[in-house]
């Protein structure tokens, strides 16, 4: 139960921090100083390399992680 609500926060928080950074809008909840380090890191090399690494993952047709075949059990993988 612990293990799903972490996945359910997780995915929450990082809609969450997508729709500020999308927007450049402070939200109430998040302090002006965190907001300032996260605009930093957002405009960073660092971000932009991985940003771009992402992005040409999610649009692959080969190899990484796209599923083409539904659900498979354990059993038929190993």
């Amino acid at each position: 139960m612990f293990e799903e609500f972490k996945r359910n926060a997780s995915a929450k928080l990082r809609n969450w921090l997508e729709r500020v950074r999308r927007t450049r809008n402070v939200a109430q909840w998040l302090l002006k100083e965190v907001y300032v380090d996260l605009c930093i890191y957002w405009e960073s090399t660092e971000y932009k390399e991985l940003s771009e690494k992402n992005k040409k993952s999610r649009a692959s047709l080969k190899g990484g992680s796209l599923h083409t075949e539904g659900a498979k059990s354990v059993s038929v993988i190993f």
